[in-house]
């Protein structure tokens, strides 16, 4: 199903976003 897809594309890209927050320094 195109939906059960677009759920697993969220869940990958919000763990790549989470990824880039985490290493981005917070000066």
């Amino acid at each position: 199903m195109v939906i059960d897809n677009l759920d697993k594309l969220c869940d990958y890209f919000d763990c790549k976003i989470e990824d880039l927050v985490v290493r981005i320094p917070d000066e």
